[in-house]
């Protein structure tokens, strides 16, 4: 008397097989929904670093310009004194506001300087460098997720891999004589 029936040996094959489509299409299916919402984590966390680079590079620009404004002799500009304190009274009081910063009350159109001006701005650039410097952390934790469920995806993937190979041994077998 044979120890398997040939039908069962098919049979089993036919399981294995079923096991490993559902191992692959389920299981690894669910893993990569979860790595592509990671992945659209990590785009966006990006793009924020990025525009908030662009915010700092733009920041300096206006520094520049601010301090060459600031520096204008009088005689450069007759009867604008005024209009320029004024300006870069109105620019300092709006990258504090952009920067969520409180708005000094040193900014009076008397006491535009150098110090003023740098002080204001070095105070925004290191806010928005804070801002960076987070969301970067934020963006490593969410890359940290990625490498647990690659490898659950590769051992998921070994293990249909070797239920079908199995399934399809067991389907052939039944051609053995014994």
């Amino acid at each position: 008397m044979k120890l398997f029936k040939p039908w069962l040996l098919i049979l089993i094959g036919i399981l294995f097989n079923i096991a490993s489509a559902v191992v692959t299409h389920y299981f690894i299916g669910l893993n990569n929904e979860k790595l592509e919402v990671i992945g659209q984590k990590i785009n966006s966390f990006e793009t924020l670093i990025d525009s908030q680079w662009r915010l700092k590079t733009e920041l300096d620009r206006t520094q520049e310009f601010l301090l060459l404004l600031a520096t204008l002799r009088p005689q450069d500009f007759t009867g604008q004194s005024n209009k320029i304190t004024s300006l870069i009274s109105s620019k300092l009081k709006s990258i504090e506001q952009q920067n969520l910063n409180k708005p000094k009350t040193i900014l009076k159109k008397s006491n535009i300087d150098y110090d003023t001006i740098t002080s204001t701005i070095d105070h925004a650039r290191h806010n928005i460098i804070d801002r960076i410097n987070d969301t970067y952390l934020e963006k490593v934790s969410i890359e940290n997720q990625l490498s647990p469920i690659k490898q659950d995806n590769a051992l998921l993937m070994s293990l249909a891999i070797f239920l079908q190979v199995t399934g399809l041994i067991l389907v052939l077998s039944r051609d053995l004589k014994g």
